[in-house]
């Protein structure tokens, strides 16, 4: 379990300093929010390629492979649609501008650790349950069902939240600073964070069977 880990981390840390390098030329380290989804397609298909040198994935592997890259591209494409043709988020500008002050090499240290590595760190994380697949068979159908179901109610929770949020911002009549209470906002003040921890919780449960 610790090597296959490591090949993981590995995996996603060469793509977000990749990714820090393309920031750089850019000057815009709002580029790792755009591929963090692909981040964990990318890093999960290398390992189902590594695995499959050597032996077949299981079901559960598979089923998780598809429900991750379903996820991750909604989510990339969102994203990139969402910061396309504009000017570097005002968080990650805000850090550019306070990091600076210390240097350039600061700034470049610190953006690559806190911004690429910490992420990188967060995905391999966050994508254990996949990875934690390719190591088993895979017997527990009931657990598979239900996971798969968790999954897609956070899902779907999620895209219609991003969808409500979408139209909320769009509609002319809405004053600067009103904050939306309609939909699934009304009950959860972050629907697609929401629905974003039960596909991960459902997929937990895929991986575990």
């Amino acid at each position: 379990m610790l090597n296959i880990y490591f090949v993981s981390l590995v995996i996603v840390l060469i793509f977000t300093t990749l990714i820090f390098l393309i920031a750089l030329l850019k000057k815009d380290n709002g580029v790792i929010d755009v591929v963090y989804g692909m981040g964990f397609i990318i890093t999960a298909y290398i390992l189902t390629y590594i695995k499959l040198q050597v032996d077949q994935v299981s079901p559960f592997t598979v089923l998780i492979l598809m429900l991750i890259t379903i996820w991750g591209l909604r989510l990339s494409y969102r994203i990139y649609r969402k910061n396309r043709n504009k000017e570097e988020d005002f968080r990650y500008k805000a850090w550019r501008e306070e990091w600076m002050q210390e240097g350039k090499m600061y700034f470049l240290v610190r953006s690559h650790l806190q911004i690429f590595v910490l992420q990188g760190i967060v995905i391999s994380v966050v994508l254990l349950p996949f990875t934690m697949s390719l190591l088993g068979s895979g017997v527990y159908e009931s657990l598979l069902s239900i996971g798969a179901i968790i999954w897609l109610f956070g899902f779907l929770f999620e895209a219609l939240g991003d969808y409500q949020l979408d139209r909320f911002i769009k509609n002319k009549d809405n004053h600067e600073g009103t904050i939306m209470k309609r939909g699934l906002w009304k009950y959860t003040r972050h629907p697609n964070y929401f629905g974003e921890a039960t596909m991960w919780w459902g997929i937990a449960l895929i991986g575990y069977g």
